[in-house]
């Protein structure tokens, strides 16, 4: 009988710690200003190619992937004219004005800690995984309700 329960319990402890263990190629969002000064000024970010997902007049996201990396994922849409479209965006968002879903900016890390990007956007959680290292996975954005506590995503 006791074998029976030390058994139990070894299996429950391995469900727990598995479900809270983060993933080795889980990435991260850690919120940084500088980012926000960036695409406010439309400042083009060299070697990085921009992509948006949600409406192409006030996108949810706006990102910035370093070249070195391949952006996996059918949600985004490329932006060709990146210099103009900051400008269009920014004109559109008139992000210093807002009181409500501020957009704010971060920088998207690998799991090794290096910035592989940027994240411009109201939302501050989404998933961020790197299935090797040359390549992201960037999910649509989640709100902080929707996301919970979890290990996927989220800022420092």
């Amino acid at each position: 009988m006791r074998y029976m329960q030390f058994v139990c319990t070894l299996i429950l402890i391995s469900f727990l710690a598995s479900g809270c263990a983060i993933p080795a190629n889980q990435g991260t969002l850690i919120r940084d200003g500088e980012v926000e000064q960036l695409v406010e000024s439309a400042t083009v970010l060299p070697n990085h190619s921009y992509y948006y997902t949600g409406s192409e007049a006030r996108p949810d996201v706006i990102i910035a992937i370093d070249n070195s990396f391949t952006l996996t994922s059918k949600y985004w849409i490329k932006v060709d004219d990146v210099a103009n479209q900051l400008m269009d965006w920014n004109r559109l968002i008139d992000n210093a004005h807002r009181f409500k879903r501020a957009y704010k900016g971060f920088r998207i890390m690998t799991p090794g800690g290096s910035q592989s990007g940027i994240w411009y956007s109201p939302y501050e959680y989404t998933v961020v995984q790197f299935p090797d290292p040359s390549t992201i996975i960037l999910y649509t954005p989640t709100t902080r309700q929707e996301s919970g506590r979890s290990s996927f995503g989220g800022y420092r």
